[in-house]
């Protein structure tokens, strides 16, 4: 094409740094696109293709959706395993040419917050796998919840089943990997594959380290993994490649010991039926469909968790039945707890939209609500507990295996939070933070005089 527009000179640009991306271009109230991502875009969205400079030379196709519907066609285009990156006006009109426009994010299979294509009971991993003289690196993070782990695995099998036990939702491989066809294809089978070029070890080690804002990872226990940690080190600089903030939800990285849970398979978690049925592969009629009643997203997440890695160590086995037995034991406990339960929200995913910078006022009212419920919760354990006695052949004290009373000792009330939120934040606030309304009458005097001015003036 010749003779481009300045405006497409800039979508061009802004493309071309972005060739894995559907680039979600913004103009006035429509996100558009050009060129082959509208063709690709209009398919899978199945919305009408158009052309621009139509008859021309010049005739470019391009096709569009208003941006406040953007979510869900974001989550059609993620769901079909596609990069969405979103580009959106930087600058104000001057009259001087258009207006400067940036990507101020890369949405993707692994990094998507839509609630709309999440499981509330399963969380949405991103996977980084390296391989290297026969050794395998492998770490994966919930950017919604900021679940952050590493490993070292000895052969591709173990990866494989692990994969399988994990199953993200997208998985970024090295350009070596990429080129091998078949661990190419057996890991497409699990989740979406993107291209991701490693850093060095050292380079990754610094990544993590500036992330977290240390000077060495041994506080995590991490430091002899090499190459997790240079999978690691590949997950954050993908997150902050595509989110574009800093991520401050993600603070803590641990080691995943396989050998502290039971080895489950492929074929074992699929002949067991443990998360799906065997014949119609449907969630409904598998063990976890009927083990789970759970009341929380935070709560389904863990009991699935804990179906797939079975524990094998005895202190910690007898420790999770001591406290079953303690809420089989006490039908009121267990009845009471139940119905403080359901009015927490999903905590977990509510700090992983404030630490990605998407959350709104509504997020923060809802975080308040739930920790309400906390001092409720931490007077029916504040008494009971399990009462184990010592374990034979150990070395751990009963005191040790109170999991409860040490549930109740870590549950923080956040009584100052609480009060901050109650005071900044109106009672009913709009849906987007754009749209003004936010903070309470009340709490900011220079706020309370401007809002006067703009209606009594």
């Amino acid at each position: 094409m010749t003779n481009l527009t300045p405006m497409l000179k800039q979508y061009y640009a802004l493309k071309d740094k972005h060739p894995d991306s559907i680039l979600f271009f913004r103009l006035g109230d429509f996100y558009e696109m050009f060129g082959k991502d509208s063709i690709k875009a209009s398919k899978i969205l199945n919305i009408t293709l158009t052309a621009r400079n139509k008859g021309t030379e010049n005739e470019t196709p391009m096709c569009g959706i208003p941006y406040h519907a953007a979510e869900g066609y974001i989550a059609k285009l993620t769901k079909a395993g596609e990069k969405v990156a979103i580009c959106e006006q930087i600058t104000e009109p001057n009259g001087e040419g258009i207006v400067e426009r940036d990507v101020i994010r890369i949405i993707t299979p692994g990094t998507t917050l839509d609630t709309n294509i999440l499981a509330n009971n399963q969380n949405n991993f991103l996977v980084s796998v390296i391989n290297k003289d026969d050794k395998w690196g492998i770490a994966f993070v919930d950017l919604t919840t900021g679940e952050f782990k590493l490993t070292q695995l000895n052969t591709f099998d173990d990866i494989f089943n692990e994969l399988n036990r994990i199953l993200p939702s997208e998985i970024i491989i090295t350009p070596d990997l990429n080129e091998n066809l078949e661990i190419k294809t057996m890991l497409e089978q699990i989740a979406n594959l993107n291209l991701f070029h490693p850093a060095m070890f050292k380079e990754a080690e610094e990544s993590l380290k500036n992330h977290f804002q240390v000077k060495s990872l041994q506080s995590f226990g991490v430091e002899k993994e090499t190459l997790g940690i240079q999978a690691a080190g590949n997950l954050i600089n993908y997150l902050q490649d595509t989110q574009k903030t800093q991520l401050e939800h993600i603070n803590k990285l641990s080691l995943y010991n396989i050998n502290d849970y039971m080895i489950l398979d492929e074929s074992t978690i699929r002949n067991l039926e443990l998360l799906f049925t065997y014949q119609f592969f449907e969630e409904k009629g598998s063990l976890l469909s009927i083990i789970d009643k759970t009341q929380t997203g935070m709560g389904g997440r863990l009991i699935r968790n804990w179906l797939l890695h079975p524990l094998i160590k005895l202190g910690k086995i007898q420790q999770r039945h001591d406290a079953v037995e303690e809420f089989y034991n006490s039908l009121d406990l267990r009845d009471n707890l139940k119905k403080e339960l359901k009015n927490i929200s999903d905590i977990e995913r509510l700090i992983g939209r404030l630490g990605c910078k998407r959350a709104n006022a509504r997020d923060l009212l809802n975080l308040k609500n739930s920790l309400q419920v906390i001092p409720d919760i931490k007077k029916m354990l504040k008494d009971v507990g399990c009462h184990p006695e010592a374990l034979e052949g150990s070395s751990q004290s009963p005191q040790k295996n109170n999991l409860l009373k040490s549930l109740n000792k870590e549950l923080n009330e956040h009584q100052s939070l609480v009060k901050l939120i109650d005071q900044a934040i109106d009672d009913d606030p709009p849906l987007l933070i754009t749209d003004g309304g936010m903070i309470a009458d009340g709490y900011n005097k220079e706020l309370d005089e401007l809002r006067k001015i703009s209606t009594s003036g």
